[in-house]
């Protein structure tokens, strides 16, 4: 886990270079720095484009040139898209590049825009709704979700109620990434992150209904996700 995470989302949402330099501390914190041949060569960005007959914003080529073959990074719950995979929704207004695992929802940027870093949209059946601002920051979410959700030591999950959701409020802090719907639940309340220098966890609270933690010790992840109301099993079925 980063030393300091706050710092490093803060500097993540200034601007896309910052997003770049997050992406490449951490995934040298996880252990295996970006390296040539991690993400995908202009030829295979090209054919896709020409494919389509769309261009792809920047910051979705950047995406792709240095961490689209990452499997760990950006395949571990939900899935980034390959350039072949990638396509237009029904209306051809949008292309889409990323997919939850059980494709019960899509992420896609607009292909009308001259924005070098669109926003990002999620669907909802048949209507698209504005999931972040920008894609850089639709990347940052990206890498810290499907590391919140890979396997590992100290991770845990368990259904949130209001009590719970006052303690994370009272003793962790928030991370500087905007908040942002929950697919499953668009109108309800969104999703937030958390983390605690003391408890050396960090959390994702998914509306008011369920909290994700990753922690550096077990002492940590009791803290994290309030064990004193125990773990429970996420609504996908895995246990926690």
């Amino acid at each position: 886990m980063m030393p300091d995470l706050e710092r490093e989302v803060t500097q993540a949402m200034g601007d896309t270079a910052g997003t770049w330099r997050f992406v490449e501390r951490f995934a040298a914190d996880l252990g295996r720095p970006v390296a040539d041949g991690d993400g995908f060569v202009e030829a295979e960005l090209n054919a896709a484009e020409a494919r389509l007959g769309v261009s792809m914003p920047p910051a979705l080529r950047e995406l792709y040139r240095r961490i689209g073959r990452r499997d760990d990074l950006v395949r571990v719950q939900d899935l980034l898209l390959t350039p072949k995979q990638l396509h237009l929704d029904d209306t051809g207004a949008i292309l889409v590049f990323r997919v939850e695992h059980q494709h019960a929802t899509r992420w896609g940027v607009p292909v009308a825009t001259a924005v070098p870093d669109p926003p990002v949209y999620f669907q909802v059946g048949l209507e698209w709704r504005l999931f972040l601002g920008h894609l850089s920051h639709a990347v940052v979410e990206m890498l810290l979700s499907e590391w919140m959700l890979a396997e590992g030591e100290f991770t845990g999950n368990r259904e949130l109620d209001r009590y719970a959701i006052s303690l994370v409020e009272q003793h962790f802090r928030r991370l500087p990434l905007p908040d942002y719907p929950l697919w499953p639940d668009p109108d309800g309340p969104p999703t937030r992150w958390f983390h605690g220098h003391g408890h050396g966890a960090v959390l994702r609270c998914d509306g008011e209904e369920w909290l994700w933690a990753r922690a550096t010790s077990a002492e940590a992840l009791d803290s994290g996700i309030l064990a004193s109301q125990g773990r429970s099993e996420d609504p996908q079925g895995r246990s926690g």
